[in-house]
């Protein structure tokens, strides 16, 4: 016959106790764990706190005379646990300082915080200075440089007439006028051109006029699309020095012009047909002149048949005659 075991053994029991004990021992533990970090990581950002307000009141001297009198100083808070030593080590307008903040947390250790910083001796009226508006103001140059000139040293520019021009022209960048002729190789763009490429110079005293002469022959000319082969033709006064050049790019063909007229000159630029006549025929053309208000801006020509009208002004945009405008490449 056999008994059978119930329940369980007095070693048994006092095990499980034993076991339960060690895991709320292992929690209180952990609870105290968590509460000592987190009053070390708010001391610690009371204590960073402390750190930049000093700096910050180092840094706000008033004068040259506050600014000599920052140096090194200890402090202790009779009701704070906080203490603060300041370090600073002065150089050639300079200063370099160290705060730091100590405190002895709930485990009976001591916690460090240490700030870094360098403070310039610069006057303060000088650092509010940035905050004025500018009081400079650059001056614009009295003329604007045509398009297509290079600058040169010393406030002068350099322009050729025409791509495949001999010559090129030194403009003064302070009033837009000529003041020298100089030969320079045919194959060199403008935009190449140095000093050392201007030789054979001669002083002139001569302003620009230039411009763009385009065509639109149908029977109604369209003013905003004139891109029709040029007719062939020359300018006058042969005084005027004048040099053209017919242009292709992106669907526009249009002549360009560059006359150099010499100060005093009063002969009017003119148009002379070759092959073909002014009138007011089918037959002939007629140009139309657009001039712009700016004395250095492009003097614009439009080439129509001659019984059509020159086309009026269009619809203004952003305050400027498109009549004007199409005929500025």
């Amino acid at each position: 016959m056999t008994t059978r075991q119930r329940g369980i053994s007095l070693v048994e029991a006092l095990v499980g106790v034993l076991l339960l004990s060690l895991g709320l021992l292992g929690a209180l533990r952990m609870q105290s764990w968590l509460r000592l970090n987190g009053d070390v990581a708010g001391q610690r950002t009371e204590a960073v706190r402390l750190a930049q307000q000093d700096l910050e009141q180092l840094r706000g001297f008033a004068d040259q005379a506050a600014f000599q009198t920052i140096a090194s100083q200890r402090s202790e808070g009779t009701e704070s646990p906080f203490t603060l030593d300041r370090n600073v080590v002065a150089h050639t307008a300079l200063k370099v300082s160290l705060v730091s903040v100590s405190w002895q947390d709930r485990s009976g250790a001591t916690q460090t915080v240490q700030l870094h910083s360098s403070i310039n001796g610069l006057a303060p009226v000088y650092s509010a200075a940035l905050a004025l508006p500018t009081q400079d103001m650059s001056l614009p140059p009295r003329r604007h440089l045509p398009t297509g000139a290079r600058r040169l040293s010393e406030g002068r520019s350099v322009l050729k007439p025409s791509s495949g021009s001999r010559v090129a022209w030194i403009i003064n960048d302070a009033t837009g006028e000529v003041s020298a002729e100089c030969s320079v190789p045919a194959t060199l763009a403008a935009r190449d051109i140095t000093e050392a490429d201007l030789t054979r110079c001669t002083e002139l005293t001569a302003r620009l006029l230039r411009g763009y002469i385009r065509f639109s022959l149908s029977p109604v000319p369209d003013a905003l699309n004139a891109n029709d082969a040029p007719l062939a033709l020359t300018l006058t006064p042969a005084t005027a020095r004048c040099e053209t050049e017919a242009v292709r790019r992106a669907g526009e063909h249009y002549l360009a012009y560059t006359c150099l007229l010499t100060t005093g000159a009063s002969e009017p630029l003119r148009i002379v047909p070759t092959g073909w006549a002014f009138g007011a025929t089918a037959t002939t053309f007629k140009a139309c002149r657009y001039v712009h208000a700016n004395p250095s801006a492009p003097h614009n020509y439009l080439v129509i048949r001659g019984d059509a009208a020159c086309p009026g002004p269009q619809p203004q945009h952003n305050g400027v005659s498109v009549a004007t405008v199409q005929h500025q490449p």
